[in-house]
């Protein structure tokens, strides 16, 4: 069962990864007409043999389960996420969403090499080994900072995480053992509010309003804005004063987690 799983893994990343190259379809091939291979003993009226339908249910259903459980555990945990990407224990890439399929073309902060995950600045490489050993053998969820080439800026989080408990480690006894490692990367300024629309639809706030509530989210101070957008300060404690009142709130940070909790709705009418 063990060596079933591990190449179920193996085809699964072969197959349905969204960045698979030209020059490993010939591996593919030969690595499917192995695991497909017809049932021994067992032919048709012409003489041929059959199908083994069932590993090629296995194999549906497995890539199918693989890519279900990481849009819903990105989009649950992660929700402003610009990649999340299905591991094997040794980096080996299995799937990846349909961000994660841009991110690793684009290749800025992150890469494949053949069929690899690697951090795109070498620098970052150790850190990324290490942090994705520590959750393969313990279990514990492990995140670091990294950037672009030249870019120290712009800095994303990954967070790798275990998918599923695995099979016991051995005859040894030991400590479950994780099966898959789920990569999430997200930028640490990629924070997603809820629009002026939305917060004007749910509490009856002005389109000025709106657009204050928006910034305090964002991190702007009340005098920060005031100076920004050119208002006298009396005018903008005004308008929190009456964001308050028409939220429930009484303090700005009470105030952003309201906010924070509404889920985001782009209106593309």
């Amino acid at each position: 069962m063990p060596e079933q799983m591990h190449e179920l893994d193996r085809l699964a990343g072969q197959l349905f990864q969204s960045v698979l190259t030209p020059d490993r379809l010939p591996e593919v091939m030969d690595s499917l007409a192995t695991w497909l291979q017809p049932l021994a003993g067992i032919g048709t009226p012409a003489g041929g043999a059959v199908p083994n339908w069932p590993r090629i249910v296995d194999l549906f259903v497995h890539c199918r389960a693989l890519r279900e459980f990481a849009d819903h555990a990105a989009s649950s945990a992660h929700p402003s996420h610009v990649a999340a990407i299905i591991l094997t224990p040794s980096a080996r890439v299995l799937d990846c969403d349909y961000r994660g399929e841009s991110f690793l073309k684009a290749g800025n902060v992150m890469r494949m090499q053949g069929g690899q995950l690697q951090c795109t600045v070498a620098g970052f490489q150790p850190r990324f080994n290490a942090a994705l050993k520590e959750t393969v053998g313990t279990g514990r969820t492990t995140n670091f900072l990294l950037h672009p080439p030249e870019q120290p800026a712009q800095r994303f989080s990954l967070t790798l995480t275990g998918m599923q408990p695995g099979l016991p480690a051995g005859d040894e006894g030991g400590a479950a053992r994780i099966h898959d490692i789920l990569c999430l990367v997200a930028p640490l300024d990629g924070r997603r509010i809820a629009t002026a629309r939305q917060l004007m639809d749910l509490f009856g706030l002005s389109a000025a309003e709106a657009r204050l509530a928006r910034a305090i989210c964002h991190g702007d101070s009340v005098e920060e804005y005031a100076r920004e957008q050119g208002l006298r300060l009396p005018t903008v404690r005004t308008q929190l004063s009456s964001i308050f009142n028409k939220t429930g709130t009484t303090r700005q940070a009470t105030l952003v987690r309201l906010i924070a909790g509404i889920p985001v709705v782009r209106d593309l009418a």
